[in-house]
């Protein structure tokens, strides 16, 4: 199942994808929140933020799905919000997000790989909560999918 371009919803409310094993790919390009736990357990799922400003705490906590693509707009990733498995994120920003600096939770998890602007690996691996996954940080021009990519400009 496919979900694109919720236009009227900007806001994700906790558990609302939760244990979905059908849903593939949601565009929520307008989304500017998350609840908590708002993805637990969505095993096939890639997952699109164009606006997101802010990830909510837990947002990805328990999280399992295949591809998490965030724009260049996030600043901030509250505590805990990546602690879950990913095959692999995407971050546009070109200044790292800030993590909760008591959060011993951030990327602790599975990621295989963390894509961000190539001009911005070496911030990101010196950042704080970044730097535990250094040698995961990869330019996002060596990303090896680049047509599942919504933001990427091609």
């Amino acid at each position: 199942m496919e979900l694109r371009h919720f236009t009227s919803v900007h806001s994700l409310a906790q558990y609302d994808f939760n244990n979905n094993n059908n849903l593939e790919c949601v565009d929520c390009q307008n989304i500017t929140s998350t609840g908590a736990y708002f993805a637990k357990s969505c095993p096939k799922i890639h997952l699109y933020f164009k606006n997101i400003v802010t990830l909510s705490s837990s947002a990805f906590f328990d999280f399992n799905g295949i591809l998490i693509e965030i724009g260049d707009k996030c600043t901030n990733l509250k505590r805990s919000s990546m602690y879950g498995s990913v095959q692999r994120l995407v971050c546009h920003a070109t200044t790292p997000p800030t993590v909760a600096s008591d959060d011993n939770y951030s990327f602790s998890r599975t990621i295989a790989g963390i894509y961000v602007p190539d001009e911005s690996v070496d911030d990101y691996k010196a950042a704080f909560a970044w730097s535990r996954k250094a040698s995961r940080i990869y330019p996002l021009s060596s990303y090896p999918y680049p047509d599942e990519l919504l933001y990427l400009e091609h």
